[in-house]
């Protein structure tokens, strides 16, 4: 989805700068797929969510964190994404983190600033795939 080390950390320092209700709802069968993982926490995209318009990739994505007490008591994040593929880059659109009782710790709806996509990230394999 990201970057693990940067984009976990720059999510949950996030935290309490957006809305405390969910902007990213949970897809409708969804279709998990593990992506990769890193610094305690574990990707995963639904296939079903991938959608390719006009250049941009969308696509939910799920990480699963090991240690909620690491990251302010989340223990999901659910994010809607972006790549655009003539730019190489990403950027997370909205997500929710979500505590261990399933309460909605923090949301944002905000796009990200685009980022770099960095070589062989699970953001990198969506392009290779995606963005032909």
């Amino acid at each position: 989805m990201f970057s693990f080390a940067l984009g976990l950390t720059a999510l949950v320092g996030a935290a309490g700068q957006g809305t405390a209700s969910r902007v990213v709802p949970p897809p409708p069968s969804p279709e998990w797929t593990a992506v990769g993982g890193a610094d305690g926490a574990r990707g995963f995209l639904d296939k079903r969510s991938v959608s390719l318009a006009n250049g941009m990739v969308t696509y939910t994505g799920r990480i699963l964190i090991d240690r909620p007490d690491d990251y302010g008591g989340a223990a999901e994040i659910v994010a809607r994404n972006e790549i655009n593929c003539t730019a190489h880059t990403y950027r997370i659109l909205a997500y929710d983190m979500i505590g261990r009782d399933g309460s909605v710790i923090t949301s944002r709806s905000t796009p990200d600033e685009p980022r770099a996509i960095n070589t062989n990230s699970p953001n990198d394999d969506l392009f290779k795939q995606y963005c032909r």
